[in-house]
């Protein structure tokens, strides 16, 4: 029986073609047996079909002789659904809202190699190498894995720390003991040069070092804490309490955060000058744990069972779940770009998990047996050690194609509208996605990976890379980072893996923009043409008007607020400029000034700790500090006083080295120049005040000499001396115009 096509009977109504007794019978006859199975030979047109009978069809619209039914790349065993060999999905599918699969399995896309047969503590480069310290000596495991000497000490001395690697520059340092009686912390910078920092007869050890390169040790037996600064090898007192604290880490303002090691829920934050605050208390105790850079904590619980790891927040109020393994976490490590690596030190099958800021956990890769120190490079290279199996490993990402990524709920969502419309999968590389979840084939938006312009039913988008428009870039910045923003010449132009940025403004001409160099900065905003455009490390930088912090490279937490502002700054952190010009000629010094109003310290150089409010206030100060002006030209000719505090326009506006003067009201002690502690309180004063010291001088107006105090209430002046008469008082030291008082309790003055 010839079975016949659709097209054959459409024909026989359309036209004037009639069937045949024959056809018409054989046509009859299919629709009585239309529930029975007919072998695709006895169709006409339908070609057949041979190869490997569970490979799943596919239409192939290119055929030369129209669609043509062909094999396609997924196999359907029954069980599972297998998509080029490589993905393993569970053939249950769920007709609901789109195609949905469950149990995702994907393996990340690395390389795990051994790199040295030794149990060691290795530490991160900035180059994407790592250094370990074997005795006396720092080696060094190099890009081609092998592992050299980097530096040696002479023979007898011995390291007695891990080694610490600058977030900024590279520079290593370490603490290693003489062999004799000293332990000396030193750095070994990138040529290979070594100075000492601190020496010491006390052993001491390494807690951690800040995003503004101070390194911060304890000595074992006070439990004192020093705060180091590796520039000028200064070193102050942090802590000197009686907690016994365990480093946690330094989040982007040099805040830091310990558990007390007593009571192991209860955790400790030290502002930069080491003030002590109650940040937060858990209703766990704490093993270890790390800092995020906004001041947040990842946790981890000190009961072996519990294998969740915890988020607290910046301000120490929510403690929440952040995400649980299978496996107890160990070693949390943060890396610059917001990931999360943790391992879980198992004897038989040691693993590395990556985790993303959103809590999406992947297996990274393998690392031994009893995996137990870790440290991550800037690009994501992780070296680890491990106990029992006794070696040190590499784990290498290598290249993959991101097509999966999970929505809020923790269903895997297949989000690329060019792959999805395709009728066969060409690959699924993604990141490894533990647990079970759904993929869910989404046809909306495909901006993020689709080039030109990508209409979709509410927003047509413009997709791709970064866009420029009549010379003007808007986009993310060279980075593929999703929290940077730049619009205009240039800006983010050299971004790696700085994020949460915001570049708007042109550059001049065509060669600077906001934050051009920038590389690992984060939490910048340069709003301006020339803006922050040498930044490179500095992060948690606002800069607001035509270059405003233009020179700042590694300074963080500034503020600058029009044009010029905080120009020439390079280094120094913590300070506020608002008002044309306003610190623009600070280049370093220990930062922490507030100036707000044009020309407002616009002369300082190094200035620390200096608050001035008011056009022209402290606008020559160079090197003072401490000092406090509030008033139009308040402090106006100060170069290096200190401890000066005038309020009220032009109040001390003659001090240029006198210190601890203070001026309320307008020209306040206007005449004095080099004298200290002063006190002017509504008065000039008079010339010969210039050099003079001591003087108290309250008036009730601007001038000098006038009603001197007025005085409402009680006076008591029972420290004035005791003098029997006038000629006593002389004798005694006093001078005319002095007063003292008789033995009955008279007030004289002598003259």
């Amino acid at each position: 029986m010839a079975i016949q096509t659709l097209d054959t009977i459409k024909n026989w109504f359309k036209t004037s073609l009639k069937p045949t007794q024959a056809q018409f019978w054989d046509t009859w006859d299919s629709f009585r047996h239309k529930n029975e199975k007919i072998p695709a030979s006895d169709v006409e047109g339908i070609p057949n079909i041979n190869g490997n009978p569970n490979k799943l069809t596919k239409i192939d619209g290119n055929s030369a002789n129209g669609l043509n039914l062909t094999e396609s790349n997924i196999t359907d065993t029954g069980d599972k659904i297998t998509i080029n060999s490589t993905t393993e999905i569970d053939s249950q599918v769920e007709g609901q809202s789109g195609l949905k699969f469950s149990k995702l399995k994907n393996e990340s896309k690395t390389l795990s190699e051994i790199v040295f047969p030794q149990d060691v503590i290795p530490t991160a480069g900035i180059d994407e190498t790592a250094y370990f310290p074997w005795g006396n000596i720092v080696k060094k495991v190099n890009l081609d894995k092998s592992v050299t000497d980097y530096y040696s000490f002479p023979e007898g001395c011995l390291i007695k720390s891990k080694i610490i690697a600058s977030p900024n520059n590279g520079d290593l340092f370490l603490i290693y003991f003489d062999g004799v009686s000293s332990y000396n912390l030193v750095k070994i910078d990138q040529s290979g040069v070594l100075s000492v920092l601190k020496s010491s007869i006390l052993s001491y050890n390494y807690l951690d070092i800040d995003k503004n390169d101070n390194i911060y040790v304890q000595e074992q037996v006070s439990q004192k804490i020093l705060r180091i600064n590796t520039v000028t090898s200064n070193d102050i007192e942090y802590y000197t309490g009686d907690l016994s604290l365990g480093i946690l880490g330094f989040d982007m303002e040099s805040n830091g955060y310990f558990f007390d090691y007593e009571a192991r829920n209860l955790i400790y934050k030290l502002d930069p000058t080491g003030i002590v605050s109650n940040f937060a208390t858990l209703n766990f105790e704490i093993a270890t744990g790390c800092v995020k850079p906004d001041g947040s904590l990842y946790i981890i619980s000190y009961d072996y069972d519990d294998k969740n790891i915890y988020w607290v927040d910046s301000l120490g109020t929510t403690a929440i779940v952040f995400t649980s393994l299978i496996y107890k976490s160990f070693e949390p490590y943060i890396s610059e770009n917001g990931f999360l690596y943790v391992h879980n030190n198992d004897y038989d099958n040691g693993l590395v998990y990556k985790i993303s800021p959103t809590g999406q956990v992947s297996l990274f890769g393998s690392a031994g047996n009893s995996p137990r120190y870790m440290t991550v490079t800037k690009s994501g290279i992780v070296y680890i050690s491990n106990s029992a199996s006794y070696n040190l490993i590499k784990i290498t990402p290598q290249e993959v194609t991101h097509l999966l990524t999970l929505d809020e709920n923790g269903n895997i969502i297949l989000y690329d509208k060019e792959v999805a419309l395709k009728s066969d999968f060409k690959t699924i590389n993604g990141e490894s996605l533990l647990g079970s979840g759904d993929i869910e084939i989404n046809l909306s938006s495909a901006s993020a990976t689709v080039t030109g312009l990508v209409d979709n039913t509410s927003l047509q988008e413009l997709g791709g890379t970064d866009k420029t428009i009549n010379g003007i870039r808007i986009g993310k910045g060279n980075a593929n980072y999703e929290n940077n923003l730049t619009i205009g010449r240039n800006g983010l132009a050299s971004i790696t893996t700085g994020q949460y940025n915001v570049a708007i403004g042109n550059g001049d001409g065509e060669v600077e923009g906001p934050l051009q160099y920038n590389t690992t900065g984060n939490n910048n905003t340069a709003v301006g043409s020339d803006a922050l455009v040498k930044n490179t490390i500095g992060s948690s930088n606002t800069g607001l008007g035509t270059s405003s912090l233009f020179n700042n490279t590694t300074g963080s937490s500034n503020t600058a607020v029009g044009t010029f502002a905080l120009t020439e700054n390079v280094t120094s952190p913590f300070n506020v400029a608002i008002g044309t010009k306003a610190l623009s000629k600070m280049g370093s010094g220990l930062g922490q000034s507030t100036a707000i109003g044009a020309y407002c310290m616009s002369d300082a150089t190094s200035t620390d700790k200096n608050a001035a409010i008011g056009t022209y206030a402290l606008r020559y100060n160079t090197t003072g500090f401490s000092n406090i002006a509030v008033g139009h030209t308040a402090l106006g000719l100060n170069t290096s006083g200190n401890s000066n505090n005038a309020l009220g326009n032009y109040s001390l506006g003659a001090v240029s080295t006198g210190a601890a003067n203070i001026g309320i009201g307008k020209f306040a002690g206007t005449y004095v120049t080099t004298g200290n502690s002063n006190i002017y309180i509504g008065s000039e004063g008079v010339a010969s005040d210039a050099t003079a010291s001591g003087i108290i001088n309250i008036g009730n107006r601007i001038t000098a000499r006038g009603t001197k105090i007025s005085l409402i209430g009680t006076l008591n002046i029972g420290t004035t001396p005791v003098y029997a008469d006038n000629t006593t008082a002389l004798a005694g030291g006093l001078v005319a115009g002095d007063v003292y008082r008789t033995t009955t309790g008279i007030l004289m003055i002598t003259y």
